[in-house]
């Protein structure tokens, strides 16, 4: 403004004064870089001697003294933003790198092949064969195919690109090595002469062993046949010099189409704004168009059936409506002595219109990623036990003594228009077994039952799915089962939608005051199964409420968090028969094996070289380990997966504690484990994946009480889904909250050491080893005790 005499750096140097007072205003952000000063600077600092070899390598690729300089700005506008970034080079430079990727403008009439509706490309313009380019692509397509035909492909083709159009699932069946999204892609190639280029295509894909048959071109029209079968279709267009190349014929009969009467990508459609604005100098170009880019993501996303992955769907469907005209284009212009590169997004809608779907979409599919996480890989949400039991329910709809000893569950999600409150629609159910039959018990609180449709779900009633062998594997098998109950009040209705198999199974509805109660009796050999504590089946059980006639207003579930469980056993939860799953009596006198005296067939077995005593032991015998290599085995893992509720047990006269963490029984170092406490002498009941109030990653219990050398002590952990428990010698040595379930694993059962850890093996005498899959209260543990 001349208040002072010192030049300007704007006015002083003429580089920075190339980009102009106003374009630096109107830009949020500038970068300049004086390339060449800056890199004689460096040279005065650092002698030649001194100069770092990768810093003379990439000069000899740059040639930074001949850079003028480097500009880059960032632009931000209501409706898009652009990063501009600019190389210019002095006259005579010998930027190698810039030689290497330099191409020709691009013609927009080599464009016309796209249809209207294609909602991505990349097209690139090739050089003449006389250009370093050249030379180094013809070398790689020699060394790959063996052909020397870089020279001809490049005086021939011109322009190449590929274009995308909406995903279309195919109708017929594909090869297992293409995937289906590969029929929505294009390419157009235009050159001097097309039945050349069909020479060259041809050739190349002989040489490299990827086409067993071909048609001549007829017509134009030509294919190829790839090892697999499939077709790889063609057509060439002597008038417009251009030959598209698809795996989808239909494709190339609508590419046909746009040559032929020009109406394609350049004149409309979701790319136009983009084909119509392009610079003359543009050598490079992609464009995307991000209303079709979302929908072709929506197309080939696994989403689940039902509320969950509507919610996706519906937030991408917003999203894409808002964003139909928003394009994103990265373009080159490439001329003798200067470089461009422009990154922008146009006609971006309104940031409210983005910002509701897009954090819809981030937490559902947080969401069902969780599921995927947590039960989609046979890992269940809910886990429930079903009691033991010695007398046998009456199915008639009242709540006997036999239920007294069996947990409630809650049924807690619920799906289509929410339900009021717990009158409106709520239930909870409770489980029992025997050596014939599983029995369920289910009350149901609803103040408008309804029952005037055909359809089962579309009334009041339950549903009740089961697996008898629990293998999730998503579509139901033999042994996986949707039962039915519809409620009415005088003629209800029972049903298995799979296979009809209700052979056996008794079934009882009973008014309430709240509403309505079921209960039903399933045969164990009806469904497959043969119970005992270890096992595991599938199980559900959800509610469907009809409130005034009609058609289903809502649905409650235990486990499944959206209505797919009548397609899909990775929706069912886990339930197992509680109790004894294995005990170990240790009292045998010689051989590699102990017998397992739960009646349930788990035997483990010895390696090492322990010693057993016959008379030495706690109760009976015993098995001592030397702290050396010795432990027990047990290779029936998974019958040891103890989700909702655990108890080990045993007896233990430890030698000396030399190690850290010395194992007593473990299932791996990720579940379930009861040890030493690093190098104290109490003890640690861990439990790892439950929640515990102020964080515990590794579920760990650690208790106070000493356990004395010499000495036999009876050591018990117990989870019983509210609290973890830490008894030693039948008395209570710690406790703490706990909820939640406990991890599985693929690991084995080891007493004396862990299979994840080695070198923590036990020295010291073990006898009487209990487990159970669920928690025993203090009075069962000080009875194990001898208290």
């Amino acid at each position: 403004k001349g208040l002072i005499k010192e030049p300007s750096l704007a006015s002083s140097n003429k580089s920075f004064a190339k980009i102009g007072k106003k374009a630096r205003q109107d830009s949020m952000l500038t970068v300049w870089v004086n390339a060449d000063e800056a890199y004689q600077a460096l040279q005065k600092i650092l002698p030649a001697d001194a100069m770092p070899a990768q810093l003379r390598m990439a000069d000899g690729m740059a040639d930074f003294k001949n850079i003028d300089d480097v500009i880059a700005s960032l632009s931000i506008r209501p409706t898009g933003l652009a990063l501009d970034a600019n190389v210019n080079l002095k006259d005579g430079h010998n930027c190698l790198a810039y030689n290497l990727i330099r191409t020709p403008p691009l013609r927009v009439a080599a464009l016309n092949a796209l249809p209207s509706d294609a909602i991505a490309l990349f097209s690139v313009a090739l050089g003449r064969s006389d250009t370093a380019q050249a030379a180094a692509a013809g070398e790689q397509i020699k060394n790959v195919t063996g052909l020397d035909i870089g020279r001809e492909l490049f005086d021939n083709i011109e322009q190449v690109t590929l274009f995308a159009m909406p995903f279309r699932r195919p109708t017929e069946q594909l090869s297992e090595d293409i995937p289906p999204q590969a029929k929505s892609f294009g390419l157009a190639i235009t050159s001097v002469n097309p039945q050349q280029t069909h020479q060259i295509l041809s050739s190349v894909l002989r040489a490299v062993n990827v086409v067993i048959d071909e048609t001549q071109p007829a017509g134009g029209r030509f294919d190829f046949t790839l090892p697999n079968y499939q077709k790889f279709f063609g057509y060439m267009d002597q008038a417009s010099k251009t030959t598209v190349l698809s795996l989808d014929s239909s494709l190339v009969e609508t590419s046909v189409a746009a040559m032929k009467q020009p109406g394609g990508a350049v004149k409309g459609g979701p790319l136009q704004s983009v084909l119509g604005t392009l610079p003359a100098a543009t050598s490079k170009l992609i464009a995307l168009n991000v209303a079709g880019a979302v929908r072709f993501a929506e197309a080939n996303m696994e989403l689940p059936e039902g509320e969950v992955g509507n919610r996706v769907r519906e937030a991408l469907a917003q999203l894409a409506q808002a964003s139909a005209k928003t394009t994103v284009r990265l373009q080159t212009s490439e001329e003798a002595n200067s470089f461009g590169v422009r990154l922008s997004i146009d006609d971006l809608p309104p940031i409210p219109q983005l910002i509701g779907p897009i954090s819809q979409i981030a937490d559902t599919m947080s969401q069902i990623h969780g599921r995927h996480d947590q039960w989609g890989g046979m890992q269940p949400v809910l886990w429930a036990g079903i009691a033991p039991t010695d007398r046998a329910p009456v199915i008639d709809g009242k709540i006997d003594e036999a239920w007294a000893s069996a947990r409630q569950y809650k049924l807690e999600h619920s799906f289509y228009d929410p339900v009021s409150d717990d009158t409106d629609c709520s239930a909870w159910f409770k489980t029992l077994y025997d050596k014939d039959n599983l029995y369920v018990l289910v009350e149901v609180a609803d103040d408008d039952l309804r029952s005037d449709s055909a359809e089962f779900w579309l009334d009041d009633g339950v549903e009740i799915f089961l697996s008898a062998d629990n293998r999730r594997l998503g579509a139901y098998g033999d042994n996986d089962y949707q039962y039915y109950f519809k409620w009415h009040p005088s003629s209800p209705v029972m049903g298995e939608s799979k296979h009809e198999k209700t052979d056996g199974v008794e079934f009882a509805f009973a008014g309430t005051d709240a509403g309505y109660r079921l209960e039903v009796r399933f045969p164990w050999a009806m469904l497959g199964a043969t119970p005992s504590a270890g096992t595991t089946i599938g199980f559900d059980v959800q509610v469907n409420d009809d409130d005034g006639g009609g058609d289903r207003n809502s649905k409650i579930a235990w486990n499944a968090v959206q209505d797919d469980a009548w397609q899909n056993t990775r929706a069912f939860g886990v339930a197992q028969p509680l109790g004894l799953v294995a005990w170990w009596k240790l009292d045998e006198k010689d051989g590699r094996t102990a017998a397992d005296s739960s009646g349930n067939g788990r035997p483990a077995t010895v390696p090492g070289d322990p010693t057993w005593q016959p008379t030495g032991g706690k109760i009976g015998g015993a098995i001592a380990l030397g702290g050396d290599g010795d432990f027990l085995d047990v290779a029936d893992e998974s019958s040891f997966d103890f989700m909702g509720g655990v108890t080990v047990a045993a007896w233990i006269n430890v030698n000396q504690f030399d190690r850290p963490w010395q194992a007593i029984v473990t299932k791996g170092d990720n579940a379930w484990r009861i040890q030493r406490n690093n190098e104290a002498n109490t003890l640690e009941f861990a439990c790892t994946g439950l929640d515990i109030p102020g964080g515990n990653d590794y579920g760990s219990l650690f208790g106070t009480r000493a356990i004395v050398p010499g000495r036999w002590h009876h050591v018990a952990g117990v989870y019983d889904g509210a609290r973890m428990s830490l008894y030693i010698d039948g008395v209570l040595d710690a406790s703490q909250e706990a909820t939640g379930i406990v991890n599985t694993n693929d690991v084995r059962v080891q007493i004396g050491a862990n299979t994840d850890m080695q070198d923590r093996f036990w020295n010291g005498m073990i006898d009487e080893v209990r487990l159970y899959n669920h928690g025993l209260d203090a009075g069962a543990i000080a009875r194990l005790a001898g208290q």
